[in-house]
């Protein structure tokens, strides 16, 4: 739940982190994202950036600038970021529970990665058994991790990491 909140943060909608400084203070983009997905043994984390060519190379860099800088001091999830999140991810649970489709998936995959199925009321409750002081902590101690990047465009572009 950590890793989701914190993907959240740079990721949750108009108001995150990559959406605010990526397209609307540096106009760089048109679409920003990151996604976080687990299996029984790895979660990975997926970011994409849709762009101008010519603006490819600021907006790659800009966009790793804000995955490294969520595990820094200076980048510590503030107060409303973190509510935010929770919010975000507590509302995606009622969604996801009025869609038979989408709840049903949840529980396989719960049951693959986990052995056991959860019910929508525990998930929310490990959401909020989470501190924004738990989730500071955590991403201090959080590195990116083994990184690949792949692009698409007219020029090759220069891994930032």
């Amino acid at each position: 739940m950590l890793e989701r909140l914190a993907i959240s943060v740079l990721s949750g909608g108009m108001s995150s982190r990559l959406f605010t400084e990526i397209r609307e203070k540096r106009a760089l983009c048109y679409s920003v994202g990151a996604r976080y997905a687990t299996d029984r043994d790895f979660g990975i984390v997926t970011a994409s950036v849709g762009t101008q060519p010519e603006r490819a190379q600021e907006s790659l860099d800009v966009l790793v600038a804000e995955m490294q800088r969520l595990s820094t001091p200076k980048g510590r999830v503030t107060p409303e970021e973190f509510c935010r999140a929770v919010v975000g991810m507590k509302s995606g649970l009622v969604f996801s529970g009025e869609s038979t489709g989408a709840r049903a998936s949840a529980l396989a995959s719960d049951v693959f990665r986990l052995g056991t199925p959860r019910s929508l009321e525990q998930l929310a409750a490990e959401v909020d058994a989470i501190t924004l002081d738990q989730l500071n902590a955590y991403l201090a101690t959080r590195s990116l991790g083994e990184v690949t990047i792949q692009t698409v465009g007219p020029e090759p572009l220069t891994p930032p990491i």
